[in-house]
């Protein structure tokens, strides 16, 4: 069994793909979000700064940190308590 510290698996940057917006319109190239987001189910949601990186990428900046976010996992964020949108997660930088 490995032991890792728990700041080890923290990431403050999360980078997604395969965006789809619900209750906002589309950010524009660059354009930035503040709000809440979640890596999984059971995940309270942190502040975050979404900002549209590509054609259908965004990059997830979570000031406080995300506790193991994975390749793979989905990446929901809240604006003012409704589903803004959401995407998959493809890298996280630690």
């Amino acid at each position: 069994m490995w032991s890792v510290e728990n700041e080890e698996v923290f990431a403050k940057v999360v980078k997604a793909n395969k965006v789809n917006y619900m209750a906002i319109p589309p950010l524009e190239l660059g354009e930035e979000l503040s709000c809440t987001a979640k890596i999984r189910y059971g995940h309270k949601g942190s502040p975050c700064v979404i900002k549209r990186t590509g054609e259908d990428e965004i990059t997830c900046t979570f000031p406080d940190g995300v506790r193991a976010p994975t390749p793979g996992q989905a990446v929901v964020f809240y604006v003012d308590g409704c589903v803004g949108g959401g995407g998959t997660i493809t890298e996280a930088e630690r």
